[in-house]
């Protein structure tokens, strides 16, 4: 870590010295819980983009959420080693969630990313998929799919319903 502050590829970080300052900090990671109830509504996403895309996603991303509704308000967190980028937004009204979300995940589109990191698809995320998959992305879901589960039994109605 020691090499990445010098050379200038972290501009801060925190390392516990300590198991109970490992699990301070685990802890605070681990409120993403709390976060999402001050936020009602709230746009909760899970989104991969190319590491060398981060900052350039978080500031377009950020940009056009402020565009699109003034006063939103943006935490965003992840395990961006992996690209895993989450964001949770609040501050818009409850019948713009599905154009925040619209907004979200074109701006990860645009840098190649996934509108899923580690979270899947499941039914929230169905209709956006196409904005991260390619038709014959989805096509070869689809034929996986009855390959695997010709009965449709496993998790019926889900991303490929």
């Amino acid at each position: 870590m020691s090499a990445a502050l010098d050379a200038g590829l972290v501009a801060d970080a925190v390392l516990a010295t300590s198991l109970q300052q490992e699990r301070a900090i685990w802890g605070i990671r681990d409120m993403g819980g709390e976060l999402i109830q001050a936020f009602d509504p709230v746009g909760n996403f899970d989104i991969s983009v190319p590491t060398s895309r981060i900052q350039a996603f978080v500031t377009e991303c950020t940009a056009r959420l402020a565009a699109g509704w003034p006063g939103v308000e943006t935490i965003w967190f992840g395990h961006v080693c992996d690209g895993n980028v989450h964001l949770i937004a609040g501050g818009f009204g409850a019948d713009q969630l599905e154009a925040v979300e619209h907004a979200v995940y074109r701006v990860a589109q645009a840098h190649e990313g996934s509108i899923s990191a580690e979270h899947g698809i499941g039914l929230h995320k169905r209709d956006f998929l196409h904005l991260s998959r390619s038709a014959e992305e989805i096509a070869l879901m689809r034929t996986l799919k009855a390959a695997l589960d010709p009965l449709g039994l496993l998790n019926p109605g889900k991303v490929l319903g």
